[in-house]
């Protein structure tokens, strides 16, 4: 499956293009997109409940193998977060119908969680639906421009949560994108007085916070993977960089300090991939999974960083230049790291959760 897909990205997707691609709308390849759906990629990344594959060891897969190709695209946003949270709240039959072409590539959705200031808190999502409408703003929604559907997590009705599904054209919604590192479309999406019918809202009203915490781990989970295959890339490269430049008559690669660079970022990028398929295992196998989801983005974040930190350092005088092109990778590891928790929220809440559990001692 993997060489599949590395084939398919290799033979379609140039990451000379980048620069091209992320400029403007939609920031991604809609033929690359079409091709993805229509080989089963995007299924994969889905829950079985809507059709997918189910398994988060096939779709970590295929994100790292994304990752390692920098293909922008909305599979994070618009397939996994979107799938895994509208599986997980409603019914299958009512799922599939707000969630009806998604991986088929015919229809996109963009997933709104976080307020204004990013958190996904009950009373701090920034849009509130109440007697019938939403009010209120949502901010860092990825590819949000391009969606036909938004899937809102809302305050409401009363003192619950919900996940409302609105079409993106619908009256009193205005869609407004942001410059991003990652150079992913980050949007900023307002509702003003936006009405709702009752079978806008997926599942249960008042009953999505839990069931979309859970599709929240998936997507922590999605993330680490691309910023996993991001890594690889940076290892392959720079790897291959030392190999060929020569100085004092023989490649840079020879030079101890050189090898015990490349071995720091083996070890980090080993470290990231053994947290990620930690957190893969126990979710796959019904096991809670909020520590291991927690740690993985915590060591994610900071290994993968150093890895392309390191990666720069290692390309010497070109390092900084984007005719190395490496500040691609650079660029999306820093992005994913912000989204859904940085690194040191994500120790904090692995301390916390960890601290909530029987045996847990002080002095460790």
């Amino acid at each position: 499956m993997r060489a599949a897909l590395r084939g398919t990205l290799e033979r379609l997707h140039a990451p000379a293009r980048l620069d091209e691609l992320t400029s403007g709308p939609p920031g991604y390849d809609p033929a690359l997109w079409d091709v993805l759906a229509g080989d089963g990629w995007l299924s994969r990344c889905a829950p079985a409940a809507v059709g997918g594959d189910g398994r988060v060891t096939t779709l970590a897969v295929v994100l790292q193998e994304l990752g390692r190709a920098r293909v922008p695209s909305p599979v994070q946003n618009g397939v996994v977060l979107s799938a895994w949270a509208v599986a997980a709240v409603a019914s299958p039959a009512d799922a599939a119908r707000h969630l009806r072409g998604v991986t088929a590539g015919t229809a996109r959705t963009a997933l709104c969680l976080g307020g204004p200031d990013g958190r996904m808190a009950r009373g701090a999502l920034g849009v509130r639906l109440e007697d019938g409408r939403l009010d209120g703003l949502k901010r860092f929604v990825p590819y949000a421009d391009s969606a036909g559907v938004l899937l809102v997590l809302v305050d409401g009705p009363g003192d619950g949560v919900s996940l409302v599904s609105v079409p993106a054209s619908e009256a009193g919604v205005t869609v407004r994108t942001a410059p991003s590192i990652a150079g992913d479309r980050q949007a900023e999406v307002r509702f003003d007085r936006v009405l709702v019918t009752a079978d806008a809202v997926v599942g249960e009203p008042g009953r999505a916070e839990d069931a979309v915490s859970g599709a929240v781990l998936v997507g922590t989970v999605a993330l680490c993977a691309e910023a996993v295959g991001a890594s690889a890339a940076l290892i392959e490269r720079t790897v291959a960089r030392v190999s060929a430049r020569s100085q004092f008559g023989s490649p840079i690669g020879a030079m101890p300090v050189v090898q015990q660079r490349c071995a720091d970022m083996a070890i980090d990028h080993l470290a990231a991939l053994g947290a990620l398929d930690e957190a893969v295992r126990c979710i796959d196998a019904g096991q809670p999974a909020e520590v291991e989801v927690a740690a993985a983005k915590a060591v994610c974040g900071a290994a993968c960083l150093r890895v392309a930190a390191s990666a720069h350092q290692l390309w010497g005088g070109t390092g900084y230049l984007a005719d190395a092109g490496i500040h691609h990778w650079t660029r999306l590891i820093k992005g994913l790291d912000a989204q859904l928790g940085g690194a040191r929220q994500q120790r904090q809440r692995a301390v916390r959760l960890l601290r909530e559990r029987d045996g847990w001692s002080t002095h460790a």
